[in-house]
């Protein structure tokens, strides 16, 4: 059986069963490329999911940061030991988790692996979690709705949850490094995208701008679906802000599991998709981390074989409005699910399971 109408075999039950509004995927294995879509693009108007339709990508979005970050690298603009009070002075002296100054500075490093000491585990009482909440700096479903040097001043208050480099810790890291980017480069996110991914790429759309037609996401109400609500940003962030389609998304993570990457060093590559945290460090990030995984830059990496989640070396991420993307360099495979209801948790859901069932089937 084709590998597409595998795929679309498995997903089209839950579209059915009215669990799953719509999705698109795009596959690549061996060279050949599969393409698929499904449902609808909104329950309200059941306009049918296209080949043109834009989905928000959420988390996804972690990843093209890590790119335009390690591009800067390349460049020799960024260093990933560089302090980032260097660029971001507000942050130059965080509260460490005793009251008193960090002992060491956040550098890119920090940012990049989510070991700076601010954010978030999604598991128990988290008392971290609530301070960000609280300044109305949590993550969501796009940056919160303030300027960045707003951000910036609500962040410098919070106390560090451990010293700079000692634990895992989710998402903030990522807002921290949009708004970093931005004031290292004088561009805005958007361009830096356009210009070192899309246009050197050939991509159709990777933007944090609408463009065209976006497919509406949905979360798990009372009474069934609703709307999810996603207010207007009030910076860029590579951590939640990006839109695209899954061809396109397809051939940033190609890019990244490629030996020979275009738009990267490959050694930048190479280290995006490899392990950069330690085990200690991975035990504790297993309300967000998988079990079988580490983290790389931005990414998960497999750091063991598992028949249902692909081989020591798989990366990728999943986003909450209801998509995932994972390569398996070494089986040179990879592929990449956009859909319309928000992930169940941190774990995925069970659409990820039906599409990455057909794609390792």
């Amino acid at each position: 059986m084709q590998r597409s109408r595998r795929i679309t075999d498995a997903l089209d039950p839950l579209v059915q069963q009215g669990h799953l509004p719509g999705y698109a995927f795009a596959v690549r294995e061996r060279g050949v490329l599969h393409e698929g879509r499904g449902g609808v693009v909104d329950l309200e108007s059941g306009a049918p999911v296209t080949a043109s339709t834009a989905f928000r990508i959420a988390s996804l979005s972690k990843l093209v940061g890590a790119v335009v970050t390690l591009q800067q690298v390349d460049a020799g603009r960024l260093a990933l030991d560089d302090p980032i009070g260097r660029w971001l002075p507000e942050l130059a002296h965080p509260i460490g988790p005793d009251g008193q100054p960090a002992r060491v500075a956040i550098t890119i490093r920090h940012l990049l692996t989510m070991t700076s000491g601010w954010g978030v585990l999604y598991g128990g009482e988290d008392r971290q979690a609530e301070a960000l909440a609280e300044r109305g700096i949590a993550p969501g479903a796009s940056a919160p709705p303030i300027a960045p040097e707003t951000y910036l001043s609500r962040l410098a208050a919070v106390p560090l949850a451990a010293q700079p480099g000692e634990v895992w810790r989710y998402h903030t890291s990522s807002d921290v490094l949009s708004i970093l980017l931005e004031r290292l480069t004088g561009s805005s996110n958007d361009d830096l995208v356009q210009q070192g991914v899309v246009q050197p790429l050939g991509l159709g759309l990777l933007s944090f701008e609408d463009a065209g037609e976006v497919a509406t996401w949905y979360e798990s109400g009372p009474d069934g679906l609703v709307r999810g609500q996603a207010g207007a940003p009030g910076f860029r962030s590579f951590g939640n802000g990006l839109v695209t389609r899954p061809a396109d998304y397809l051939r940033v993570l190609e890019e990244v599991a490629s030996e020979r990457p275009t738009i990267l060093r490959p050694e930048s590559a190479w280290a995006i998709r490899s392990p950069q945290i330690s085990e200690e460090q991975r035990g504790a990030a297993t309300p967000v981390i998988d079990p079988w995984a580490s983290y790389g830059w931005q990414v998960s990496v497999n750091v063991e074989d598992t028949p249902a989640h692909g081989r020591a070396g798989t990366f990728g991420w999943s986003g909450g409005t209801g998509c995932v993307a994972g390569a398996d360099p070494a089986s040179d495979v990879a592929g990449v699910y956009l859909g319309t209801r928000a992930m169940g948790g941190p774990t995925g859901s069970r659409e990820f399971d039906a599409f990455w069932g057909a794609v390792r089937g």
